[in-house]
């Protein structure tokens, strides 16, 4: 394995990165990067990670991603929630990685088909892609669709299953404290 080789694997290792290692000029990763590369950002608030951000590489240090619609004439129209971005802009300093955790499950398109595959979602003409919407199409969503064919995003699925887990808890917690409080009233 060469070089260039080794590096590549490395950067595919599921570990984060740190921000300033993707851009670095003399040594940046982003020399690394093929079309087709998913990557996933983290998001902090106060230190801790809200959520991860995916976006789609698509050469040229530009990325395509899917994003909510901050303006509420665009949201209401659904138009530009699917953008072109600078690689620079989507980093936004956050540890990266690049996840391509499908492709066992499900092998990628060829690169320039996942090129083609999410520029044609630029398009309002063109796009099929959903507008977005948290839980069912999101930027992981989105990124997966374009890659491997599956709308997929982790995040959301563990983020329902802890909340069921919680239900779950709080129900059964709930029915303890209703036991234990019927219990200790008086009989009369």
């Amino acid at each position: 394995m060469n070089t260039k080789e080794t590096k590549k694997a490395e950067l595919e290792a599921p570990k984060w990165n740190d921000a300033t290692t993707l851009l670095d000029p003399e040594n940046g990763y982003w020399k690394m990067l093929e079309i087709g590369d998913l990557i996933e950002f983290q998001r902090t608030y106060l230190g801790k990670n809200v959520y991860n951000h995916w976006v789609v590489y698509i050469g040229n240090l530009e990325v395509i991603e899917a994003r909510p619609q901050k303006n509420l004439l665009k949201k209401l129209a659904k138009s530009d929630w699917i953008k072109k971005i600078s690689l620079q802009e989507a980093t936004d300093n956050s540890r990266w990685r690049i996840n391509h955790f499908l492709d066992e499950m499900y092998p990628p398109f060829e690169k320039q088909e996942i090129r083609k595959r999410a520029e044609e979602q630029l398009d309002p003409k063109t796009r099929t892609f959903p507008c977005y919407e948290l839980t069912t199409s999101n930027c992981e969503h989105f990124c997966h669709l374009v890659r491997n064919g599956k709308s997929v995003s982790i995040q959301v699925e563990e983020k329902k299953l802890l909340h069921e887990v919680g239900k779950e808890i709080l129900s059964e917690v709930g029915e303890l404290l209703g036991t234990l409080v019927i219990n200790e009233l008086p009989f009369w």
